[in-house]
């Protein structure tokens, strides 16, 4: 079976931009105005300064703009039979896969800029990432339909635990499972369970 191939939606790069943009704002007027007029205060006038450091602003936000633009046309997202993989890159290209025998959880989220366009983000959280405060091992971004995708990822895992578990028929028709694979899930919960187990000593500590 071919992969399901999803792409981050057109109205993405404006959710980028004006992320990009906002951030700029905040630091342009927050920050390096106020700055640059105190500290170039004694080289030269304030009012040429804060022109200065806002005309670099802006050949920043260009080009932030740009490199933002490049980031979400290389993004995609590919729906195996065994995991999920996350293609980005700007130079140097970014391969991510997650196999499913480590996913623990899958999460939709809409930030306040992409409820505005209609948009959202996939997290694909595993047995080490889950919980309020951990970053997700993969994000599926600038979704449009982000039902849709969760519901192929959905069901994408559930074919997979289908295979890996007995069948409970009647007929008791045994399934082959890949011992290797269910070896690797265990080390991974362990692996996971333990470096829990030593953050919360650390916390007592």
């Amino acid at each position: 079976m071919k992969p399901e191939r999803l792409f981050p939606d057109r109205r993405y790069y404006t959710v980028m931009g004006m992320s990009i943009a906002l951030i700029l704002l905040i630091s342009m007027f927050w920050w390096s105005v106020p700055g640059a007029s105190v500290l170039l205060a004694e080289v030269m006038d304030p009012v040429i300064a804060v022109v200065i450091v806002i005309a670099l602003h802006i050949a920043l936000l260009w080009v932030a703009l740009a490199l933002g633009a490049a980031y979400v046309r290389r993004l995609r997202y590919e729906i195996q039979e065994d995991g999920v993989i996350v293609h980005a890159g700007i130079i140097t290209k970014s391969v991510k896969r997650v196999p499913f025998r480590t996913v623990t959880n899958l999460k939709v989220t809409r930030g306040p800029i992409e409820r505005l366009f209609g948009l959202g983000s996939l997290h694909v959280e595993t047995a080490g990432t889950s919980g309020q405060n951990a970053t997700a091992e993969a994000v599926l971004s600038g979704l449009g339909d982000v039902v849709m995708a969760y519901e192929v990822v959905a069901e994408h895992l559930s074919r997979f635990r289908t295979a890996l578990a007995p069948t409970q028929s009647g007929n008791d028709v045994g399934v082959e499972v890949d011992r290797d694979d269910l070896m690797v899930a265990l080390l991974d919960e362990v692996r996971a369970i333990r470096a829990r187990l030593d953050d919360q000593d650390q916390t007592a500590q």
